[in-house]
């Protein structure tokens, strides 16, 4: 397991991150967790997954600012951490991430119809809208915090 200094809980990603808030509080690691090798998310995508993954962006969509983008955030944290787990696992780890979690995630990610759908060759940065929903009944998703019951 390891701790990226990420945290997951609702109300941490609706502050931001902790760097941005100074005396944000951190949910402790278990002891059996090791610390992640890059030391945040835009330091793996510019120094790991940029460097690994080209492709023609005649045929692919990327944008520059891929941070503003509440999907491809989501989506590149969880490539970061199964990296992170995927590198340390013997001689076979990082074939199996290319395999199972870059590459199906990155196809994703820059496609015409991904994320990225609205940008064209002069990279046209109108983010489309949040599509609308009804929230759900109370009481139809467990908490985060009670992962007993999950």
């Amino acid at each position: 397991m390891f701790d990226c200094g990420v945290d997951y809980r609702p109300e941490a990603r609706a502050r931001g991150s902790a760097a941005q808030h100074k005396g944000a509080r951190r949910i402790a690691p278990p002891s059996n967790v090791r610390a992640c090798s890059t030391s945040h998310l835009a330091t793996w995508v510019e120094q790991w997954l940029l460097p690994h993954y080209k492709r023609d962006l005649r045929t692919h969509r990327w944008d520059p600012r891929w941070w503003e983008y509440t999907e491809i955030i989501a989506r590149l944290e969880a490539l970061w951490q199964a990296w992170e787990y995927q590198r340390t696992d013997g001689m076979t780890g990082l074939a199996v991430f290319f395999r199972d979690y870059l590459d199906p995630a990155m196809r994703e990610i820059t496609s015409p119809e991904g994320p990225f759908w609205r940008l064209s060759d002069v990279q046209d940065r109108d983010l489309p809208e949040q599509w609308p929903h009804d929230p759900p009944p109370a009481g139809l998703f467990r908490a985060a915090d009670h992962p007993a019951e999950q």
